[in-house]
C-alpha cells in the first residue's frame, strides 16, 4: 500500500528561507548543549592541522548561540583564544 505525503510549501513552515546572514560570532559567545560525543579525541593534532593550513569548515551555530556541530572545531578555536 502506498502512501502518499501531504506537499509542503514554505508558506507552512516547514521549511523557511534563512532569515539572517551568516556572521562571526566570538567564541566565547557559544553554548555547548547536550552532545553525544563526549571524547575529544586528539585535539592536539586537530589544532596543529588549523593552525597550519586555517579552519576549512566554519563552525555552525544557531542564532540563539547555541553549537550545531563542531565540538572539536570549537574547542581548538577555544584553545587559540587564550593565546
Amino acid at each position: 500500500m502506498m502512501t502518499s505525503h501531504p506537499s509542503h510549501s514554505h508558506d507552512d513552515g516547514f521549511m523557511k528561507p534563512l532569515d539572517h546572514k551568516p556572521h562571526i560570532v566570538p567564541v566565547t559567545e557559544i553554548t555547548v548543549g547536550e552532545r553525544h560525543r563526549h571524547d575529544l579525541g586528539d585535539i592536539g593534532a586537530l589544532a596543529r592541522s588549523i593552525a597550519e593550513v586555517g579552519l576549512l569548515h566554519p563552525i555552525p551555530v544557531r542564532p540563539d548561540g547555541i553549537l550545531i556541530a563542531g565540538v572539536r572545531r570549537l574547542a581548538c578555536s577555544q584553545f587559540f583564544e587564550r593565546l
